[in-house]
Order: structure tokens, then C-alpha cells, then sequence
């Protein structure tokens, strides 16, 4: 997927032009909904290596579809001071995201639009995230980040308490968020999406293709290395650890004979991505206390 600050410049300049006064600050909470799986599957994996891998990437992909997404979306909204606005400019967000994400090469990997309806992964694969177009992007979504930044923490109230009907409604869209994915697992199981099943089961892998997406390789000799730490890749000699995207067929149950490959930048697109991050937790913050601080003073008064 393009990196944070790319979304976050593409979509704040898209949205500023097609909703008028939009908060962007909601912009950016958009940007990054269908993210949040994918970041809290990595915290899973780090803090609880015992969780199946496999089931949890089935429900994270549920879980970052674009219809899933919408739902936090709509939970979302119920905690703000307009929140038919707020799910529009979110849902807006939710959708162009998956879109710019689906431009991007990601051999084996892409987004479902069309779940449940689908899901076979969609991926147009107009370009690497390390091309001079994403590159130019990028810089040009953390200047408008930057430069937006203080009319950003400054806009709008966009949080209200909910009344008894919306907190019921944000109790069932936030359950459904996280409930619904446990019911669609079968559907990208029975897909193979990723490729899988064909690594869950070994037996299935000999004679299979199969792609990896931007995954970790070092180097074990002059005619092959290590993939994800468990498989050779023939045909792809490296000089040092990278990451890499591989196509390629498998031999044997461990052997895979490579049969294309690209080597990524190595810190190019995740520090992109934690920058974006970052901003976007800073401004709502900065926000938070700003606000905090106007109730003080406007409540100091009434209290003397």
C-alpha cells in the first residue's frame, strides 16, 4: 500500500476540495481506518507469538475490507457533533484509501472492495512504493500535513457525548466491526488469498506458484536465500538481508524457484508510514489540549 503521508496528502487535498470547511481531522481518521488492522496484527504477533498466524491474517483481512471498514466508520461518527457529516467524510476517506492502495504493486496481496461479495484481492499495480511518483507524493503529503497542521488542531468541535440512541448504535457498528470478520473467515480461506493455504498445508506446496508481498530475505549463498526465515528461494542471490516481493514456483516443500523478484528500499515506506501515524496522533492531541484548555477558561469565570 502507498505509505501514510501519501494518503494522508492525496485524501486531505481531495477532500478539501470536494467537501466544503471539511475538519480534516476526520479526513485523516478516514486515512487511516483501514490500517488499524494491519498495525494491531503486527502488536499481536510481537506481544502473543502463540496466536496462529494464519487465522489472524484471515480476519484482519475481513477486518480492513472496504464494507468492514465502513462499519468503524459509522461507529465513529456516533461520537461526533455531526455525525452524517462525519460517517460521509470518513466512508469518502475509507473508500479512497483502499483505491490508492489498490494502485500500487503488491505481488499476492491487494484489498477487498467487493467482499462479501468477493474475495479475490483487487490490485492494479500501476506502481513500487519506492518510484519517483510515490517518493514526490510522499514529500508533498508531509508538507501539506505540515503545512495544515495549525488551521487542523484549531477547526471544528468534532466530538460530542453520545445520547442513549447513538451509544446503542456505536455499540452495535463497533461489535459488528469486531464480530463480523469471525463469520466471513471462510471467504478468503476458500479464496486462497495471499497464497495461504498453500503455505499453511506443506503438502500442497510442491508445483504451486505463489507471490510474496515486501517480505524479509537473507542471504545464505551465492545461489539462493532465506525467505521469512523458512524457505529457499532459489535463484535470488543477495549481498545482504532486504526486503523483498517474489514470484515463483515451488520445488519442494521448503524450496521455492524464484522466478521474478524486486528489492524494496529497506526503511523507505514504514517510516513514511509512522510519520503519517504520528502527525495524525499529534494533531488530534494538540487538539484535545486546546480544547480542554478553552473549556477551562471559558467555565473559570462562572466558577468565581
Amino acid at each position: 500500500m502507498p505509505n501514510l503521508l501519501v494518503h494522508l496528502g492525496v485524501q486531505g487535498a481531495l477532500s478539501s476540495v470536494a467537501v466544503r470547511d471539511v475538519d480534516l481531522k476526520w479526513v485523516y481518521a478516514g486515512a487511516v481506518v483501514p490500517d488499524v488492522p494491519w498495525i494491531v496484527q503486527r502488536a499481536v504477533l510481537t506481544l502473543a507469538p502463540g496466536v496462529d498466524p494464519y487465522a489472524l491474517r484471515y480476519y484482519v483481512d475481513v477486518q480492513a475490507s472496504l464494507i468492514v471498514s465502513l462499519l468503524c466508520a459509522g461507529a465513529l461518527a456516533m461520537l461526533a457533533a455531526a455525525p452524517r457529516r462525519v460517517a460521509v467524510v470518513m466512508g469518502f476517506n475509507i473508500g479512497l484509501h483502499l483505491i490508492l492502495d489498490a494502485l500500487q504493486i503488491k505481488w499476492g496481496n491487494g484489498v477487498h472492495l467487493l467482499a462479501p461479495f468477493s474475495w479475490e484481492l483487487v490490485n492494479w499495480g500501476v506502481f513500487w512504493p519506492e518510484s519517483p511518483l510515490n517518493v514526490v507524493l510522499t514529500l508533498a503529503g508531509l508538507l501539506f500535513v505540515i503545512l495544515t497542521a495549525h488551521r487542523v488542531v484549531r477547526h471544528g468541535v468534532p466530538l460530542q457525548k453520545p445520547d442513549r440512541r447513538r451509544a446503542v448504535a456505536f455499540g452495535l457498528l463497533a461489535g459488528a466491526y469486531l464480530l463480523l470478520p469471525l463469520w466471513w473467515l471462510d471467504g478468503p480461506r476458500e479464496a486462497n488469498v495471499h497464497d495461504l493455504e498453500t503455505l499453511r498445508v506443506p503438502e500442497r506446496r510442491p508445483g504451486q506458484y505463489v507471490e510474496f508481498d515486501r517480505k524479509s530475505c537473507v542471504p545464505l549463498d551465492a545461489e539462493a536465500c532465506l525467505l521469512l526465515g523458512t524457505f529457499r528461494a532459489e535463484g535470488l542471490p543477495l549481498e545482504r538481508e532486504a526486503r523483498v516481493s517474489v514470484r515463483g514456483v515451488f520445488v519442494d516443500m521448503e524450496t521455492i524457484r524464484v522466478l521474478e523478484a524486486h528489492v524494496h528500499h529497506p526503511w523507505f515506506r514504514d517510516l513514511a508510514s509512522y510519520l503519517g501515524l504520528l502527525g495524525v496522533l499529534l494533531i488530534w492531541m494538540v487538539w484535545f489540549m486546546l480544547s480542554r484548555r478553552e473549556a477551562r477558561s471559558q467555565s473559570a469565570p462562572d466558577a468565581g
